[in-house]
């Protein structure tokens, strides 16, 4: 209420008490129409304990698993139906010679140019199935990485496949 006083204008913010409960208050300053003194403020207060734990508990999870995938002994690369690198972790960059900026522009139908699973399917297509399949990868020198690849389809809400991971 102070700043909303001291600035003449709306001023938010999350508040946490000695007990526990964290309270989102959003103040307003109330002005005489004639004069535009502040008469009044007047403030809203919402209870968001829960919100904000749920949030704290769901940030400690996602970087608990971006921490897991980022030190992985494996090489994790996800794309998108067309084959366009969404995300990939910094063991399979260096698996294929590249550094994450450059994976970033990668297509993975350009490391299958030519290249054939070693049981001989040409692998022009990228099937959405769950799998595992021996691909040889073209690296960024050119040389040839022989890989076990275990690939799982990504759905949305709707059942579409939106994507491939490939570990």
């Amino acid at each position: 209420a102070k700043e909303c006083i001291s600035n003449r204008t709306c001023s938010d913010g999350v508040i946490k008490t000695s007990h526990g409960k964290v309270w989102y208050i959003r103040c307003s300053p109330i002005l005489d129409p004639e004069t535009h003194e502040i008469t009044s403020v007047l403030e809203f207060r919402r209870d968001i304990t829960e919100n904000y734990r749920l949030n704290q508990d769901l940030k400690k999870s996602e970087e608990k698993y971006r921490n897991i995938v980022e030190t992985a002994r494996e090489g994790i690369w996800e794309v998108d139906p067309f084959g366009e690198t969404l995300y990939v972790n910094d063991r399979m960059a260096r698996m294929l010679g590249f550094t994450l900026e450059e994976m970033k522009n990668v297509k993975l139908k350009e490391l299958l140019e030519g290249a054939h699973t070693s049981n001989g399917i040409r692998n022009d297509r990228y099937p959405f199935n769950d799998t595992s399949v021996d691909f040889l990868l073209r690296r960024k020198n050119g040389s040839i990485l022989n890989a076990l690849i275990n690939q799982n389809p990504v759905f949305n809400d709707a059942g579409d496949c939106i994507g491939v991971l490939y570990m």
